[in-house]
């Protein structure tokens, strides 16, 4: 068995809640080549420091495999939607099937720490990102209405699905007419949709119905 798959079929087990280290995976880890690497993960594994043994394998394979892919969009759970509005964050949780969000501040390559936190699931290959002002929010509201947008992600190791969390605003309704003030006049929004807040004549006659021109006006 070459090196690469005995480390994926190891990483996998790691990752299990109920992980039981067996005979058999320790003829999975002495299959490998590189003797060095798998006696330092059996060092860690029989430590218990499981996050240490996970660290030794993602490294190995990212420095061993010239970032050839390991995750196909074939091998991801499928999630037929790409952006759904108007929920709540228990029904995000219900549509991700996750039990429970755990959110780790994120950090730049600077080491500075970003405005964003982020949910991450390596077995899944599934990535969930939220401002940390609006986790804050949903700690004191969790009726708040949300977006959850879907993106697809090629990383070193393959895929993997991007889920960001963004707060709902109810959209702005110019599709109406208002009614005529006292000299008659009838506006209307439905041509330009409202365009920078100005109605259709105004756009058609003071902007020779180019919308561009708008940004001009102070």
């Amino acid at each position: 068995m070459k090196n690469n798959e005995a480390l994926q079929i190891l990483k996998s087990a790691l990752e299990m809640p109920s992980f039981t280290f067996t005979s058999n995976f320790t003829e999975i880890v002495n299959s490998m080549s590189d003797f060095v690497i798998d006696k330092r993960i059996l060092n860690e594994i029989g430590r218990n420091n499981i996050g240490e043994a996970l660290i030794l394998i993602d490294t190995y394979l990212f420095e061993k495999t010239a970032f050839k892919q390991f995750y196909f969009m074939s091998d991801l759970e499928r999630f037929n939607f790409d952006e759904e509005i108007g929920l709540t964050i228990d029904e995000i949780k219900n549509i991700l099937k996750v039990g429970l969000l755990e959110f780790q501040t994120v950090k730049d390559l600077l080491g500075n720490t970003t405005s964003y936190c982020q949910h991450w699931e390596n077995q899944r290959r599934v990535n969930v990102r939220i401002e940390r002002t609006l986790m804050e929010k949903l700690k004191a509201d969790r009726t708040i209405l949300l977006v959850l947008k879907k993106e697809s992600i090629k990383a070193n190791l393959g895929y993997y699905f991007k889920f960001t969390i963004k707060e709902y605003t109810e959209p702005r309704n110019y599709n109406h007419d208002f009614e005529p003030d006292d000299n008659g006049y009838h506006s209307s929004y439905e041509k330009y949709g409202g365009y920078n807040g100005y109605d259709d004549d105004a756009i058609d006659y003071a902007f020779e119905g180019d919308q561009s021109n708008i940004w001009n006006v102070n």
